[in-house]
């Protein structure tokens, strides 16, 4: 890549964690993260507009699990803890699960109120009928293409520990487009899910703006100003196919 030019590009899925451009992809997609999870946070403002039922006060509980799990993804890979950040990748997506079946019950009585013990099935059908029903966009195909290696990590991570290369410290090399990827599931689900907790204050306002992020974002580049440059840094869309 010539640093000469006012100009260039890197491509996610030719980079790993070793690669000398990786913390320019980094830094960029924890720097997008913060920027809409700062944009769509509730912070001290929580007044409720509307009276909601029990169980769609349940299912707005669901945003601050989400929160928290992709706040944790963020700080893990802020660290270089890469492996930490990958395992709660799949956790991500079923707390959305979970919140999404809470909130469209249409079931009877208090049936809804075994949602939280049961194990919902992350599976590209699972999250393309999510996308199909609320219009965000659809990350099936993005697990699809991942859910092997990030939910390998929810079991441990033997499989990418003893295939992955090892750097000079020791420690395990992994394919740029896994974090760009868990990256992705960790903003999506972030404006998403408060995308609901707003709609569910009755906010309407703070909802749409929520939901038009999701929208209009170009979740396949981010561009950066750099040292004088500008920097396009091209990854993997959420309905990218494998």
């Amino acid at each position: 890549m010539g640093r000469h030019t006012d100009m260039y590009r890197i491509d996610v899925t030719e980079q790993t964690t070793a690669s000398a451009d990786f913390h320019v992809i980094r830094d960029a997609a924890l720097g997008r993260y913060r920027k809409l999870y700062s944009r769509h946070s509730p912070g001290g403002s929580r007044t409720r507009k509307r009276e909601a039922s029990q169980r769609e006060i349940v299912a707005s509980s669901y945003t601050v699990i989400i929160t928290q799990h992709a706040l944790t993804m963020v700080d893990a890979f802020r660290l270089k803890r890469y492996a930490s950040g990958f395992a709660l990748a799949r956790p991500v997506l079923e707390a959305l699960l979970k919140q999404m079946a809470a909130i469209g019950f249409s079931g009877e009585g208090d049936d809804w109120k075994s949602i939280p013990d049961k194990r919902f099935d992350v599976t590209v059908k699972s999250l393309t009928e999510l996308s199909d029903r609320t219009g965000w966009p659809n990350v099936g195909p993005l697990w699809g293409a991942l859910a092997r290696p990030l939910n390998d990590f929810v079991h441990g991570g033997r499989g990418q520990l003893t295939s992955n290369p090892i750097d000079q410290e020791g420690k395990p090399i992994y394919n740029a487009d896994l974090f760009w990827g868990a990256m992705l599931i960790a903003t999506l689900a972030t404006v998403s899910t408060h995308a609901l907790f707003w709609e569910h204050l009755g906010d309407e306002d703070r909802a749409k703006r929520a939901l038009n992020d999701l929208a209009t974002e170009n979740w396949d580049r981010i561009t950066i100003s750099r040292n004088g440059q500008t920097v396009h840094i091209v990854g993997r869309s959420p309905d990218e196919p494998a």
